[in-house]
């Protein structure tokens, strides 16, 4: 279960009031990279070298 599920699930309407103030939306299965190569891209990105 996502995170903001699990919050949605213990504090209904107030939660969702809460992601909503703070912009959060659950992003969808295939946006998800969750290999050791997203943390590469990442720091390629904001121009840090690789962690070898």
């Amino acid at each position: 279960m996502a995170p903001s599920r699990a919050l949605g699930a213990a504090f209904g309407d107030d939660a969702a009031r809460l992601l909503d103030a703070l912009g959060m939306e659950e992003p969808s299965p295939d946006e998800l990279d969750l290999t050791p190569a997203c943390v590469e891209r990442a720091r390629a990105e904001r121009g840090d070298g690789p962690l070898r």
